[in-house]
């Protein structure tokens, strides 16, 4: 009603949005939306399906879940999970459960020790509780694995998801989604391991798994699409890549919310997909058509634009166009510095970005600071033994070493490789790069000194 000040909703109800506009004097935004029966039915499938997954959890931990997992707000996410870790005692039903998902916040952030840390605290809590065959026991030992397979790690990998897929074929006799998501974990790791037939097996068993127990608008087909792109993309199949990339895309367009990450997944994969084919003018064409249609449905200022500036700016570094691409990813940058936090990944990554162009451009000096201002970033942002940052340390090393800066390049090289033997065993192939690197350097000082002392070479 016209001087209503609160509209209920009931649970189901689909509306169309047909704008979205920021009003600056009550600092808040307004959103136009119409009711529409449209794709009600799949409304209706999703909300009984998740009305089945809650019943797993308490309410307590579904709400933490549904900020992770299905708006992809994962601070928001780690705030709620630390704030029931400090307020529930040691042995509450639920956490273990907590200590769970900030497992798998921490995987999402790349905090791998964490991660498993946290993933090892609880399944220590749910063998207490719970008999070898549980639904709980399996979700640590796949959580464990997915955390080795970050780590590179891919046998212990393996081995907990294979344990994991034991258990859940043992609990549920027909068809279910535990086993699917196990399976297509399984297929990742055979994928990281290049052994693409064996991967390709459990994708698509799982792919085929989902479509019979899920509705067809589900984000976890959506993911499997993609993963399956990946699997025909390593193997240069690009059309095969691409039908699975764009079936992903359309899924997750009609059911994610615009913030949502996976939209910027499945974006990005479609667009490297066709750079890799050098078909160029379609990526383009989807890259402009895409930003044209945010730029009518969201803020100006929406972190989605900047995503897909990001996407030009990556398709104009590989057809050489620096300038352009320079442009791109400054654009990005200024977009995300006045929408996001500045401790945030997409301000880092422009960063990051822009310093490898001044290096291809050989402005080393200008590669140099903007890659320290990343790495002032990321120091506020992640622990001290985060990959990112051995990677930004490696990377300013290097840059030391072009300036002919080489006391600070093996200063930054040695910070790097503390961070990777925190992280990997010493075989590592990261590790044995480091130690490359300060080998070369070393090389080239000691060719200079040489040189400097009239010794000819």
């Amino acid at each position: 009603m016209k001087h209503e000040k609160e509209i209920l909703f009931g649970l189901g109800t689909v509306c169309r949005v047909i704008s979205v506009i920021y009003d600056e004097a009550l600092n808040l935004w307004k959103m136009i939306m119409e009711v529409t029966d449209d794709d009600l039915n799949n409304v209706e499938d999703f909300v009984n399906l998740k009305k089945n997954e809650m019943k797993s959890y308490s309410s307590t931990i579904v709400f933490g879940r549904l900020l992770l997992f299905e708006l992809g707000q994962t601070e928001k996410a780690q705030n709620y999970f630390q704030r029931l870790l400090n307020s529930l005692p040691n042995d509450h039903e639920d956490t273990s459960s907590v200590y769970h998902n900030l497992g798998n916040i921490f995987r999402q952030k790349k905090e791998f020790n964490l991660a498993l840390n946290y993933y090892m605290t609880a399944y220590n809590l749910r063998q207490k509780r719970f008999c070898r065959n549980h639904t709980q026991i399996a979700s640590s030992l796949r959580n464990i694995g997915l955390t080795y397979q970050a780590k590179k790690d891919y046998d212990h990998a393996l081995d907990y998801l294979t344990d994991a897929l034991s258990i859940e074929q043992t609990v549920n006799s027909d068809d279910h989604e535990n086993i699917a998501v196990t399976m297509e974990h399984i297929g990742n790791v055979y994928s990281s391991k290049k052994e693409y037939q064996l991967a390709l097996t459990f994708l698509l068993n799982a792919y085929e798994m989902y479509h019979r127990i899920l509705p067809n608008q589900h984000p976890d087909i959506a993911w499997a699409a993609g993963n399956i792109g990946v699997i025909f993309e390593e193997q240069g199949d690009y059309d095969s890549a691409l039908h699975y990339y764009y079936h992903a895309w359309n899924i997750d367009e009609n059911i994610l919310n615009n913030d949502h990450q996976d939209l910027t997944i499945d974006f990005n994969r479609i667009v490297t997909c066709l750079i890799k084919k050098r078909d160029y003018t379609t990526a383009l064409t989807f890259c402009n058509q895409k930003l044209a249609d945010q730029n009518v449905k969201l803020p100006e200022n929406h972190p989605r634009n900047g995503y897909t500036m990001k996407t030009i700016g990556c398709l104009f570094r590989h057809k050489k166009d620096f300038n352009q691409a320079l442009h791109w990813y400054q654009k990005a940058l200024y977009l995300f510095q006045r929408c996001l936090p500045q401790e945030q990944e997409p301000i880092i990554q422009c960063l990051i970005v822009i310093s490898q162009l001044y290096y291809e451009y050989n402005a080393f000096h200008d590669a140099l600071e903007t890659r320290q201002r990343a790495l002032s970033l990321q120091s506020k942002l992640y622990t001290s033994d985060h990959i990112d940052i051995a990677s930004s340390l490696l990377c300013i090393g290097q840059l030391y070493r072009h300036t002919k800066n080489y006391d600070q390049a093996f200063v930054y090289f040695n910070q790097c490789l503390k961070i990777y033997q925190a992280n990997y065993g010493e075989e590592h192939v990261d590790i044995t790069h480091v130690r490359n690197e300060v080998e070369l350097t070393a090389s080239q000082m000691n060719e200079e000194a040489i040189v400097d002392d009239g010794v000819p070479l």
